[in-house]
């Protein structure tokens, strides 16, 4: 099922419903909502399911052509503030938690699994 942000907040979704959630690319949002998405996401996982985030490490190459055409910002993550944003997932409910960079040193992967 493939879905938006917003949808995600409308929609009824009981707690262990997806084997998997991914936020392939986390929006321009306050850290604080990025928080309670994270939370959300991570509460609609089944017994073992898996909860993966990608975030940018670092700006692109392309990021100032990107505001100048675009009218875009790109947006990135420092690794303390990825820490700061998996740390709304109680670690009592984790059972696994790792932070994996990109090959090519661009995103970095947070993969968080629920206790089966």
């Amino acid at each position: 099922m493939r879905g938006s942000l917003r949808g995600f907040g409308r929609r009824p979704f009981r707690l262990g419903c997806f084997d998997l959630v991914m936020l392939p690319r986390l929006p321009k949002f306050p850290a604080a909502d990025l928080r309670q998405i994270v939370a959300a996401a991570f509460a609609v996982l089944n017994p073992g399911g898996r909860l993966l985030v990608c975030t940018p490490l670092a700006p692109v190459p392309e990021a100032a052509w990107m505001e100048a055409f675009l009218e875009t910002e790109p947006r990135w993550t420092s690794s303390r503030e990825l820490d700061a944003l998996l740390d709304v997932v109680p670690a009592a409910e984790c059972a696994s938690r790792q932070v994996v960079p990109s090959l090519d040193g661009h995103l970095n992967y947070a993969i968080l699994r629920r206790h089966g």
